[in-house]
């Protein structure tokens, strides 16, 4: 019988995604060779790859390829099929038009083969803290312009040594073309210091920093992007000892454990594979009873909890004896996280410091993500996801769009493309605004961005908004101003690819069109433009930023104007620092004060009236401790409190302030609040026949949610950005669409 001999195939394959700065090339090489295929691999334009490959186990090939497993990540695969070429080998050839508009990787998680060979005592990197390879460890934050060579960043100093050379050179090594590589003997050094920046002479720095964590000294850790503080997350006296330390009162502190089976003895209901992903954010997850100090997060049900993502946090946990610990950004209160060795000497809160010497060029504090409904949320997106960029459906100009005020990120647009900036901060305080100003300019230069337009927030005392204009004048830019909540709708708009929806945009402040301060609205935006449908019942801001630190002025509004101020005048005026002379005080100046349609206001009021919180200590306490009370609890009722295009929130609040008179638990009280007012929004746009978005600070509040979802069959949150004002930027940017 006569043999059939197999024909050959060509393909060639395009692939969009997460694929360059992640060894996905050599994979790519990798995987052709052990098929015996012909062909190439190159970056080309726009951060994508494309493959030419054929021979006879093509069909392998591509089954494997889509495979590959993470930090790659393939969002597009096109296959054209061709005709075979003759290529008798395969070869990873130049970059072709990559150039400038290539992205630029973020940083990741310590690998598993990397922390493999860290915990091995036969392996030449044994207890190497700074270990990494093609997979893993630092990219954005220590590269200092493009292309990503290791010339170009803060490995430059540090030559390799001939094995780490050889691993470098070899495409069947997984260090191959790896930019961060080093080891014990040519990498960067790790350092134990004292209080005043001497070194510590120790034996081991990591072994003695572990045994000073044990016996309650704060620590300073440099990590990738900046440095942490380190404390024993079981002790309430160190707990509060940091707390006063960095001026810190109540605003939860993040914790880091060794790994997932450490981290579920702290939280309930973790997602195994967010946790061990490469990104590893700081999830929120709900606490285990006793497990750390009350002092960890104060008053709250979730706490966020991350794992060791490098080899010198996990060096560190793994010889303490609970394998975990409070791991917070060192950074003076507001201020910018510190990169340097000055600025966490100058904060004066560490005891010791685990220093390292390779610099940090781009400071990238932690991401952190939160389950609201099904699906997991932004609420800060930095490490790990930044400054990755985010393809949107439309074409856009060259432009730079500066964000909102608080919790600021900043983006750059072309082509399709949207580069946001790691998370900044909030730009009230300059050394942010600086950051902001740093971060953007870099990302113009990197990318070759020639701003046809600036984007700017609307609201005129904006200091992120004087940046914008500033730059607008020295590049011959257009200025552009985009209201903040249609902003907030068009980012999730973005996000989803969507031309037209109306959205509910939820926060703690925006400049309104008609000069009040908005924060509860529905909005129709079709990118471009946009129609206010419907708000919150407007109350009084007495006082303006008094009134958002010590909301009893809010409920003070709220009441009087419902007639109802007598019944609750006691309790709030003990609220008050200033007691019976402040809500005297409050009463007259109402007429005088601003108006709100603010949700996060509103809700700070409700926290306020159910003894829940009477100060804001930090941003959005009162409304996150009414949500933290609400855990476990039920709608006590369900009532149509929409009046025109008004959502009547006074009398809702009054409402359940009634059930509570009657008896009902607070904790049903505070969930009843937050269902009723999701409900009566969805109650808005229950009727139109358009995607529903939900967007805001507050649009991760579950309760709410939850009322919304009691209403419509479908709702969406934004996916790939925050919908706080961590998204504003994309939402500012998609305004200017071709």
């Amino acid at each position: 019988m006569r043999e059939v001999k197999e024909m050959k195939k060509a393909y060639l394959i395009k692939v969009k995604g997460l694929v360059q700065g992640v060894g996905f090339r050599p994979d790519v090489a990798r995987l052709a060779r052990k098929y015996g295929l012909g062909g190439y691999v190159k970056n080309v334009s726009g951060g994508s790859v494309e493959i030419w490959v054929e021979g006879i186990q093509v069909e392998n090939f591509l089954d494997d390829l889509k495979k590959l497993p993470p930090p790659i990540e393939i969002e597009q695969l096109d296959v054209i099929e061709a005709s075979p070429k003759g290529f008798e080998d395969f070869r990873i050839l130049p970059s072709g038009g990559a150039g400038k508009r290539s992205q630029v990787p973020p940083d990741f998680a310590i690998c598993e083969n990397c922390l493999k060979e860290i915990l091995n005592p036969f392996s030449r990197r044994f207890r190497y803290a700074l270990n990494s390879c093609a997979k893993c460890g630092p990219r954005f934050s220590m590269i200092k312009m493009l292309p990503y060579d290791r010339e170009n960043t803060s490995m430059a100093p540090y030559p390799l040594c001939p094995e780490c050379e050889r691993e470098y050179s070899s495409i069947e090594d997984r260090r191959y073309h790896a930019q961060g590589i080093s080891c014990n003997r040519c990498g960067p050094r790790v350092t134990l210091r004292d209080s005043d920046g001497k070194t510590v002479l120790v034996r081991d720095p990591i072994t003695e920093a572990a045994k000073l964590l044990e016996e309650g000294f704060i620590l300073a850790i440099k990590g990738m992007g900046g440095y942490h503080l380190a404390a024993k997350a079981t002790s309430d006296e160190v707990v509060l000892e940091l707390r006063k330390r960095k001026n810190r009162p109540r605003k939860p502190f993040a914790l880091m454990a060794l790994n997932y089976e450490v981290a579920l003895g702290i939280v309930k209901d973790l997602d195994r594979d967010l946790f061990s992903s490469p990104e590893a954010p700081i999830i929120l997850a709900p606490k285990r009873e006793g497990a750390v100090s009350e002092w960890v997060a104060p008053g709250h049900e979730l706490i966020g909890v991350m794992r060791a993502y490098t080899g010198l946090h996990y060096l560190l946990l793994m010889q303490t004896k609970e394998k975990f610990s409070i791991m917070t950004s060192a950074n003076p209160t507001g201020k910018p996280t510190c990169i340097d060795l000055k600025c966490v000497l100058e904060m004066g809160v560490a005891d010791y410091v685990l220093d390292h010497d390779r610099e940090i060029v781009h400071r990238v504090d932690d991401s952190v993500i939160r389950r609201t409904g099904n699906s997991y949320v932004f609420l800060r997106r930095s490490r790990g996801y930044a400054p990755r960029w985010i393809e949107v459906r439309w074409r856009l100009p060259e432009a730079l769009a500066v964000g909102a005020e608080l919790q600021n990120v900043g983006a750059v647009s072309f082509e399709n493309k949207v580069v946001m900036t790691q998370y900044i901060g909030d730009t009230d305080e300059l050394e942010n605004l600086e950051f902001l100003e740093k971060e953007l300019r870099w990302f113009v230069e990197q990318y070759s961005v020639e701003p046809s337009f600036v984007v700017v927030d609307k609201h005129p005392l904006y200091n992120s908004r004087k940046l914008g204009l500033t730059i607008a004048e020295e590049m011959g830019s257009e200025v552009v101003e985009v209201q903040h909540h249609h902003a907030h709708v068009n980012s999730v708009m973005a996000d989803l690819g969507l031309e037209e929806a109306v959205g509910i945009a939820i926060d703690g402040t925006g400049y309104g069109e008609d000069g009040a301060i908005w924060g509860g609205e529905v909005i129709y935006s079709n990118l471009r433009g946009f129609e206010r449908l419907c708000h919150l019942r407007y109350y009084k801001l007495p006082g303006g930023d008094r009134a958002v630190k010590y909301p009893a002025r809010i409920a003070i509004s709220i009441l009087h104007e419902l007639g109802e101020l007598d019944r609750f005048s006691e309790e709030l005026s003990e609220a008050l620092p200033g007691k019976e002379l402040e809500f005297e005080l409050t009463l007259k100046t109402l007429n005088s004060s601003p108006n709100s349609s603010s949700l996060g206001r509103l809700l700070d009021a409700a926290s306020v009236l159910l003894g829940i919180s009477k100060v804001r200590t930090y941003e959005g306490e009162p409304a996150m401790l009414l949500e933290a009370t609400s855990f476990g609890g039920k709608p006590l009722f369900k009532e149509d409190f929409v009046k025109g295009n008004l959502i009547d929130g006074h009398e809702l609040i009054l409402r359940a302030l009634m059930e509570l008179e009657r008896g009902a638990r607070i904790k049903d009280v505070a969930y009843t609040i937050q269902f009723n007012l999701g409900y009566n929004f969805a109650l808005c746009i229950r009727d139109m026949e358009l995607p529903k978005v939900i967007s805001g600070g507050a649009a991760v509040n579950q309760p709410f949610y939850e009322g919304v979802k009691d209403v419509l069959k479908e709702v969406f949150l934004p996916k790939r950005v925050p919908p706080g004002d961590g998204g504003i930027s994309l939402g500012q940017l998609v305004t200017l669409r071709e």
